[in-house]
């Protein structure tokens, strides 16, 4: 694939997915944008409003054959630039889109969405 093509198939996955984050939340225009190829950073940027509801850095990733840990990598730097958590937004032809986040994030937005309140004495 020249690399004209891949930019453009990784651009499409970014503004699909700008599309489902302002379907769900709502956001106004400049609420969310897709930053260009070539440009360090974050695949999606923010507004202040869009972090509070959305606190993730995202990078997306539209590959055939992913290279997993390098791009989690790359999510992991944006989000240190950041401070929200890394999410790293992946799909290839004919499957579906998936969002790989850390297992301890993971566990803590199922015990949230569970309701259920873990103290300080219930910790491992």
């Amino acid at each position: 694939m020249r690399p004209q093509s891949a930019k453009a198939k990784g651009r499409r996955l970014c503004k699909r997915f700008k599309e489902i984050l302002d379907y769900v939340f709502k956001f106004e225009d400049g609420d969310v944008r897709v930053t260009s190829s070539g440009v360090t950073g974050e695949d999606i940027l923010l507004s202040p409003h869009a972090q509070r509801l959305f606190p993730y850095s995202t990078e997306c990733k539209n590959q055939e054959t992913l290279q997993l840990w390098k791009s989690w990598d790359q999510a992991r730097q944006h989000s240190t630039k950041t401070g929200r958590t890394p999410v790293l937004i992946i799909k290839r032809n004919g499957s579906e889109m998936l969002a790989v986040i850390p297992a301890d994030h993971f566990v803590s937005l199922v015990r949230d969405a569970n309701g259920t309140v873990v103290g300080v004495d219930d910790s491992p």
